[in-house]
């Protein structure tokens, strides 16, 4: 899955040149740690990924089944976070 919202490379730096433009000092602030996930929160992830195209209440389990035997063999699930921050200071 790549980010769509604002969180990818090419428009973080967009961001940071509007941002620049505008007078500010702009700084990035990154942060990497890993989480150990449970199959709830690797659905409730998912979930919140596709919230425009979320299962109908009464496919949920059905689809949460489906992605833990997609799964099958990675438990514990793991997910590598990265945390990035654009700081603008005023010059």
């Amino acid at each position: 899955m790549a980010g769509c919202c604002g969180t990818d490379n090419d428009t973080r730096e967009a961001y940071k040149q509007e941002l620049t433009a505008l007078g500010y000092r702009v700084d990035e602030v990154r942060t990497d740690y890993t989480e150990i996930l449970t199959l709830d929160h690797v659905v409730g992830g998912v979930f919140s990924a596709m919230s425009d195209r979320i299962p109908a209440a009464s496919d949920r389990t059905r689809f949460a089944s489906e992605l833990d035997r997609a799964l099958a063999g990675t438990d514990p699930y793991t997910e590598t976070v990265q945390v990035r921050a654009l700081i603008g200071r005023v010059r």
